[in-house]
């Protein structure tokens, strides 16, 4: 069977590339679509693959800025056209699913979640407030909210990766969606013979709707070690408020990665989550997790046994939190179990039921 993908971007190799490369290893046959594609940065199961671009593409330099030209994303998506597909499925969190596509060819979406910039603007607002890349997407916010919504007019089913995006599908778009939690690779991710050691750690993307600055102010303020593993454009501003304590250690392995899972007294999740395959990969590894205690961190932490919430979006709430967990005593084996629920077992078996109750022939390696 021949299969399609539209994906928003190929820049990284953060959740939503993780998810794509789950898929690439489902499927013999297949083509992916996106805006924007750096090959030095993509996992090989992924460039094994036939990747058409965007003419976006073609602008010198863009790997630099590509997120600021978020108000045209649409008509970059829009220079596709997918046809003589059997199963065409977009990885949409922005404008993958409003690909076109030949009549006929259904359209799966997995959404990660409804275009945070127009239906979650809150997220964004003290990044964004006074600078000129939010006054660009505020004059062009409604334009993407009715194209947004006309876009759903093109998708036949939607899935989702969490009850918290499903929730969020039926109050932006009004549609309905069915829950597929997205998996990890459970035999790379898991306890290694190794001392934990005293240092908190966040694994993330450096963007805002992470709400990082709360990890920095209240490790700031009890001096504890954390070191911060990720890239964004909040590098250098989160940097500068940053003490001593605090380490930023960019793009590292994910071997690395793993260790520190491993090493780490906890992992710190201090923003909303969709869902979030990290605090899944560190609880793989024995880790627990301090997570606020909204949204798609309640789908994956359980309070008091592989982790602690915090309750309000505050550095002083996360400080309190830190407080308890250094109080607490959990099980390393109840944490790596509670990551087991997320298997790729479970993550094909769960979609091929999915295309075999549509009636779609969709085999899967």
């Amino acid at each position: 069977m021949d299969i399609a993908i539209a994906h928003d971007w190929l820049l990284n190799r953060r959740g939503a590339e993780k998810v794509l490369k789950e898929f690439c290893l489902c499927f013999e046959d297949l083509s992916i679509f996106t805006l924007f594609f750096n090959p030095d940065v993509v996992d090989p199961v992924i460039k094994q693959h036939s990747i058409y671009v965007s003419k976006l593409d073609r602008l010198p330099g863009i790997k630099h800025y590509y997120r600021y030209l978020l108000p045209w994303f649409q008509l970059g998506i829009e220079t596709h056209s997918v046809r003589d597909k059997d199963v065409l499925l977009s990885i949409s969190h922005a404008v993958a699913k409003g690909i076109p596509h030949q009549a006929g060819i259904p359209h799966v979406c997995y959404c990660h979640t409804p275009m945070r910039y127009l239906w979650e603007p809150g997220l964004y607002q003290s990044f964004l407030v006074g600078s000129w890349r939010g006054r660009v997407l505020d004059l062009f916010a409604r334009r993407l909210q009715k194209w947004d919504l006309k876009s759903n007019q093109r998708v036949d089913y939607f899935v989702t990766i969490s009850r918290t995006v499903q929730k969020r599908i039926e109050r932006a778009y009004g549609r309905e969606s069915q829950v597929i939690y997205p998996c990890i690779d459970l035999e790379f991710f898991q306890p290694y013979d190794v001392p934990r050691e005293d240092f908190y750690l966040v694994v993330s993307a450096l963007v805002p709707h992470k709400r990082l600055e709360l990890a920095v102010q209240a490790l700031n303020q009890n001096g504890k070690a954390l070191l911060v593993v990720g890239t964004g454009p909040l590098r250098r501003r989160l940097a500068r408020k940053a003490g001593s304590n605090i380490q930023f250690l960019g793009w590292v392995s994910d071997e690395d990665v793993r260790m520190l899972y491993c090493r780490a007294r906890a992992l710190v999740l201090p923003g909303p989550e969709e869902l979030g395959l990290v605090p899944i990969e560190a609880q793989a590894c024995g880790c627990p997790v301090i997570a606020y205690g909204e949204d798609g961190a309640t789908e994956t932490v359980i309070e008091g046994k592989t982790g602690l919430f915090f309750r309000q979006p505050t550095a002083e709430s996360l400080l309190e939190a830190v407080r308890l967990f250094e109080g607490t005593n959990f099980d390393v084996r109840e944490i790596v179990t509670n990551a087991q629920r997320f298997s790729r077992q479970r993550f094909r078996a769960e979609w091929q039921q999915f295309f075999k109750n549509l009636g779609l022939n969709v085999q899967m390696c």
